[in-house]
């Protein structure tokens, strides 16, 4: 059933009534998953793992799909095209995707991008502040007085605070992304063109007395890897290394 099951006990329900049990729900952990009903209405409920984050979940079809998953640490719940969700702590989840986060979560949104969501997070030590309204995602690091703010429907994105300049950020289907956009910070300015598995990166850092150090390079945001050239130049000398991750 691979954690999708209810979709599969919609379709037998609206001709057969009974009962129906599968197992493998979820990523790489067994599970189980039980439905009853007839006509058109059906209500299935299970439990799964996925990667290593135990879960249960209720669902069915009742005039509208539903489906109500809960975790440690949070729950979410879809009821006809609106989906609602709430992280009293994102860790476990967060852990389960690879990513080293804490903080608390929650928001209201549809199927088609309209609600709000909100979320206030940590990095390390680094505060991160994610907002959405309006259609507008909005990212910001307090500690820092800056951040980014993008419009998917439009594609724009822009600096918030001491980040000045923007550009155009798309996404496609399986999070195929392509960003063109120039920043600048205090004294450095990024430059940013292409698709995540090619990106193109130029970053130029300058200060009086300390001459620039300017930094090129290609990364693979999806594979997280990446390569490029590092030179530096001022009054007191020059030099130049090669870098990868």
């Amino acid at each position: 059933w691979q954690g999708w099951a209810w979709v599969g006990l919609v379709g037998v329900a609206v001709v057969v009534r009974g009962v129906v049990v599968g197992g493998e729900v979820g990523r790489g952990k067994g599970g189980a998953v039980v439905g009853v009903g007839g006509g058109e209405q059906v209500a299935g409920k299970g439990e799964g793992n996925f990667a290593g984050l135990p879960f249960t979940f209720q669902g069915g079809y009742q005039g509208k799909p539903f489906l109500a998953l809960r975790w440690e640490g949070g729950e979410a719940a879809l009821t006809g095209e609106e989906v609602r969700f709430s992280l009293e702590e994102v860790a476990p989840l967060a852990r389960a995707l690879g990513l080293s986060l804490a903080g608390r979560a929650g928001g209201r949104l549809t199927l088609s991008g309209e609600g709000e969501a909100w979320a206030r997070l940590r990095y390390g030590g680094e505060p991160l502040a994610l907002d959405y309204r309006g259609g507008t995602l909005k990212l910001h690091l307090s500690e820092r007085n800056l951040g980014l703010a993008w419009n998917p429907q439009e594609g724009r994105l822009w600096g918030l605070g001491e980040l000045s300049g923007g550009g155009r950020l798309s996404l496609g289907p399986g999070l195929k992304g392509e960003v063109e956009a120039g920043f600048r910070y205090l004294g450095m300015a990024v430059r940013l063109k292409g698709p995540w598995e090619a990106l193109s990166l130029e970053a130029r850092y300058q200060r009086e007395g300390l001459g620039e150090t300017s930094l090129l390079g290609r990364v693979d945001l999806l594979a997280l890897r990446g390569q490029g050239t590092l030179r530096h130049a001022s009054p007191y000398g020059e030099g130049e290394m090669a870098w990868a991750w």
